[in-house]
């Protein structure tokens, strides 16, 4: 084993570790002096904590921040489980209430439609008919 190589990554997981659960911004000063590094070293271990895909952010350079999206979780337990459940319940609740929605749209197309097709014999649009803005076939003036 290589001591960097196990050094480096430490390093990238101390960095999920310490900003996991945390607020949505991390000073690049906090995660240098979480690894005993100077700014530039913590601002390396960051940029590939990203590329690996450890931590999905961004590096602001001017603020010295770093700005999280999400992290690898490190272990996957209980809590972790019942958080994924929490999230695809409510998930699922958006999803239904999208299928609703979009259910209620049907069946207005679909009335609009039937009582478009019963104004006029046979169903069909008259011949002086034009669709107006929701697109259903009514008589020009």
């Amino acid at each position: 084993l290589n001591y960097e190589q196990c050094l480096g990554k430490i390093r990238l997981l101390a960095v999920a570790s310490l900003v996991h659960g945390r607020k949505k911004e991390v000073s690049i000063r906090a995660i240098g002096d979480a690894l005993q590094l100077s700014e530039a070293g913590a601002e390396e271990v960051a940029v590939q904590a990203i590329g690996q895909g450890i931590v999905d952010a961004k590096i602001d350079q001017l603020a010295r921040v770093l700005h999280v999206r999400s992290t690898m979780q490190r272990e996957f337990g209980r809590q972790q489980w019942e958080e994924l459940l929490e999230r695809i319940d409510h998930w699922s609740e958006g999803v239904r209430a999208l299928m609703g929605c979009m259910q209620s749209v049907k069946n207005q197309v679909a009335s609009a439609a039937a009582s478009a097709a019963g104004s006029s014999p046979g169903g069909l649009a008259s011949p002086g008919a034009s669709l107006a803005s929701g697109g259903i076939a009514t008589p020009q003036q």
